[in-house]
């Protein structure tokens, strides 16, 4: 009989399977956020002997979740800081912090003044960048959008930064880690054309409790501004969206007023690129912000996932992971119109 639990798997920096990581206590967490910089995160408890000792360095930590028929899921590929434990004469207790590999990036800066020349593909310069982190492959969909100018960044900005801004002016996700440990670039698509992967609704099939938490926020833009960053003779390109939907409560026709959100020196590649990032911003606005936190059995979510409840649609914003059997986890999503 196999009892559903999580194990952690140690990988060699190139990414070869060296076994499982000895000594794990339960308790472990991985929290996954978003709009964090680097979006997962956690912490494990591991006792070592001199037999087990690990070289952290030298090593990252594959969490593992296995099911009660032996099926594992992988919860991320993720680098190991430690820099507290307990010394004891048969054995040391350390806490191991892990960062998904978006650390490796948002840590390393330029170093010099970096240079995108205007007509370069964006997705490929971002693409190039992370080529240098070697020990992670990147995943990419590929993008006709050039540069109508030049893009620079001081030596003390980061690779992070450097990437993310190509792929906002391409119109693309921020960059992420699958649960593979591989750097995702891929095209931005609107919670509307997203599949739905799993819906919590009631019934004999049910893996999470009755329990909802919300949070409203009802002070909403009804009008975006965006403006793109002006370069030499490169005039900035000036986008403006609003909401004169009558069955909005936030829009013009609703409150009577324009209550406007202005975003400048967005990174885009043409007027359409633009547009669509001032339609995605204020398509967040649209409706009440509404966020819904549940408990639920392990269920195989990524962030920016969409869910269903109700036959409303909600996209996962936050993931909270305790590595203890039987242990729910934590799902928090945003109600999207």
């Amino acid at each position: 009989m196999i009892i559903e639990g999580y194990k952690v798997r140690v990988l060699s920096l190139d990414g070869v399977d060296l076994g499982w990581l000895d000594g794990v206590r339960p308790g472990g967490r991985l929290t996954g956020n978003v709009d964090a910089t680097v979006r997962w995160s956690g912490s494990i408890t591991v006792t070592q002997t001199v037999a087990t000792s690990v070289e952290w360095s030298r090593v990252r930590l594959q969490p593992v979740h296995i099911d009660g028929e032996g099926a594992e899921v992988s919860l991320g590929v993720f680098v190991p800081l430690v820099g507290k434990g307990t010394d004891r004469p048969e054995a040391t207790t350390v806490t191991v912090d892990l960062y998904d590999r978006t650390m490796l990036v948002s840590e390393n800066a330029l170093g010099e003044t970096f240079t995108v020349k205007e007509g370069s593909n964006p997705v490929k310069a971002a693409s190039s960048l992370l080529a240098g982190f070697k020990e992670a492959p990147v995943g990419v969909v590929e993008s006709g959008v050039s540069l109508p100018s030049a893009l620079v960044w001081k030596p003390e900005e980061t690779t992070l930064r450097a990437v993310n801004d190509l792929l906002t002016a391409a119109g693309y996700f921020a960059l992420f880690v699958d649960r593979d440990g591989v750097f995702q670039l891929l095209p931005y698509r609107e919670p509307a054309g997203r599949p739905v992967v799993h819906r919590f609704d009631p019934g004999p099939e049910a893996v999470h409790t009755a329990r909802l938490e919300w949070v409203r926020d009802a002070n909403r833009p009804n009008r975006v501004v965006a403006v793109s960053q002006e370069s030499g003779e490169v005039k900035a390109m000036t986008s403006v969206v609003t909401n004169t939907d009558p069955a909005s409560p936030f829009s013009y026709p609703s409150v009577g007023r324009w209550v406007t959100k202005t975003y400048t020196g967005v990174e885009a590649a043409t007027q359409e690129v633009l547009d669509a990032y001032a339609k995605r911003m204020l398509a967040q606005y649209r409706a009440e912000r509404e966020t819904r936190t549940r408990e639920c059995a392990f269920l195989p979510l990524n962030l920016n996932d969409v869910v269903e409840a109700g036959g409303v649609r909600e996209v996962v914003e936050g993931i909270d992971i305790t590595m203890t059997p039987g242990q729910l986890m934590k799902v928090e999503t945003r109600k999207v119109a």
